[in-house]
């Protein structure tokens, strides 16, 4: 599992170059999936916090 911080970076990269394989080549890490996921689900808790 991912710390929110360093998802928060993933993400940020990946609005910059947008790339998720630049992402992958740059930190070796994490999956396809899993940046996908998260490129999906941005966003998605904020607006679950506030029913």
């Amino acid at each position: 599992m991912y710390l929110q911080e360093k998802i928060d970076v993933f993400l940020k990269v990946y609005h910059q170059c947008g790339s998720v394989n630049t992402i992958i080549r740059i930190f070796g890490y994490p999956t396809k999936q899993a940046l996908y996921t998260w490129i999906v689900n941005e966003g998605a808790s904020s607006w679950n916090e506030n029913p």
